[in-house]
């Protein structure tokens, strides 16, 4: 049965935080993600220390690309020390109107185009004023700056006050056989209710995959692999593909053959037997 689950290129490790892609090497990997059917492209304002959507952006335009054919989504409101355009003197977080309009308008410079798809506040700051964040997401809708809004990393409750101030549209966060909470914690409920689509970051356990921390549940990863005949990357993006409310994973990684591996793995379904035999190997116990 094939899966309508779509996944999303994350590029944090694109640029100088991992692979520091030449332009060359940006477009290579732009146009195998289009190649796989992965068309949306995850990037934030400080990966690579505010470095890498302008980089991403010179390889857009390098390549000339249809905007219709590709999604981009941007996060802010992190600010990183020592580093322009900001130079901040400790991180912090800036949810301000001005800091996330201003960061946007930024963003749409460095990628090079008129609109972001998604737009997604990155973190939850302690001085968050709701209505203020709220404003500031009118603002970007109502004026074409981006298509859709929502956030990133946010708790259940601040998920639900700010949603009282405007519609969210898509909300991600970490989930994974090594971080199983969002199963439990009423995040994913809340995504199916209110109609917000789930984005998941760190599927592979943030490269925990295949170190023996947890032995149960590399056992169980193992076994599952050679019953599904897939690759155990492929059995922890199952894990999260299975959820009835369609999530959509963010690949973290810079190998190209990953990326394919990732866009193969819709070919398969896990049955929810074999699912709950790899969640009680996450939890190290049986479900009440």
């Amino acid at each position: 049965m094939m899966s309508n689950i779509p996944y999303i290129a994350g590029t944090m490790r694109w640029g100088t935080w991992g692979a520091n892609f030449s332009t060359a090497q940006y477009c290579k990997a732009i146009q195998h993600c289009l190649e796989q059917g992965i068309t949306c492209f995850d990037g934030a304002d400080i990966y690579g220390h505010y470095t890498t959507e302008a980089a991403f952006g010179k390889a857009l335009a390098e390549m000339g690309l249809e905007r219709d054919k590709y999604q981009i989504i941007s996060k802010a409101g992190i600010l990183l020390p020592n580093a322009a355009p900001y130079f901040a003197q400790l991180k912090h977080y800036n949810t301000s109107k001005a800091h996330l309009i201003s960061a946007v308008q930024r963003s749409l410079q460095d990628l090079q185009t008129d609109y972001l798809d998604i737009f997604l506040v990155h973190r939850p700051s302690p001085l968050m004023h709701l209505q203020e964040v709220a404003e500031a997401l009118t603002y970007l809708l109502q004026n074409g700056l981006v298509k859709k809004v929502g956030v990133s990393n946010f708790s259940f409750e601040q998920v639900e006050l700010l949603s009282s101030y405007l519609p969210l549209d898509c909300h991600q966060f970490e989930c994974s056989l090594w971080r199983p909470q969002a199963f439990t914690n009423g995040v994913l409920h809340q995504c199916q209710q209110k109609n917000i689509q789930a984005m998941v970051w760190g599927p592979l356990g943030g490269g925990v995959l295949g170190q023996e921390n947890q032995e149960q549940l590399s056992k169980a990863i193992a076994q599952m692999a050679l019953k599904y005949k897939v690759s155990a990357a492929q059995i922890a993006y199952l894990f999260i593909q299975s959820h009835p409310i369609s999530m959509q994973i963010v690949t973290g990684t810079t190998q190209l053959e990953r990326i394919t591996e990732a866009a193969n793995t819709t070919a398969y379904t896990l049955a929810e037997s074999d699912w709950f035999t790899l969640y009680e190997a996450a939890m190290g116990q049986e479900v009440p």
